[in-house]
């Protein structure tokens, strides 16, 4: 991988260049576009019903998490941007090589961070308070909130029982990881190959 990152990293400097990517990076893309549309992120299993949840689902889960039990509409208003922008993110790795924006070089890093932040984001919204007590509100609308909660988080004990992380996650995690990799790399390599030329540029003046 250093090998290739390094050839890229020195010929790879116009936009359009010959110069092809290696075939894991390839393989890593296809196993993250893979892993996010056509195979389950997450399945729930309520009673004989069993629910499968793609990654593009997760925002509409994130906006109303009681969708682990009752499942996503595939016209939700949230499910088409949100699947446009993860195939916005499996094209940022592609931007060292095609744009000279600095900033492109941590595009290989954009799936990897788009995982872990709904991962991170999902998890707080599914286990924190359901139910909130009103400004202001007395002692038995307290205990009201309280014993909601309570129940809530009994239910969200059970529906966590019957969550199975699915293939898509198992498939594109690791490839996700490699692209990041991949992108640090090439940033850690062109970066010295900078400071190279920009010693020799002096040297010679």
């Amino acid at each position: 991988m250093a090998h290739d990152v390094v050839g890229l990293a020195g010929h790879d400097t116009a936009r359009g260049s010959a110069v092809s990517l290696p075939l894991p990076f390839w393989v890593c893309l296809a196993a993250v576009f893979v892993g996010w549309f056509p195979c389950d992120t997450l399945s729930t299993t309520v009673g004989a019903l069993r629910l499968h949840f793609h990654f593009f689902d997760v925002a509409a889960l994130i906006a109303r998490p009681s969708r682990l039990v009752t499942g996503v509409n595939r016209g939700d208003v949230l499910t088409l941007p949100f699947g446009v922008l993860c195939l916005a993110a499996i094209a940022a790795p592609l931007a060292p090589r095609y744009l000279r924006h600095r900033l492109a070089r941590f595009g290989p890093c954009v799936p990897l961070c788009l995982m872990l932040t709904c991962g991170v984001i999902l998890y707080c919204v599914t286990s924190g308070d359901t139910f909130t007590a009103a400004p202001g509100g007395g002692s038995i609308a307290n205990a009201l909130t309280r014993f909601g909660n309570t129940l809530a988080e009994h239910a969200s004990a059970v529906v966590a029982r019957h969550i199975t992380i699915g293939l898509g996650v198992w498939m594109s995690l690791p490839a996700t990881v490699y692209l990041a990799r991949y992108g640090l790399m090439l940033s850690i390599v062109r970066s010295a190959n900078f400071a190279t030329g920009a010693s020799t540029s002096l040297g010679r003046r």
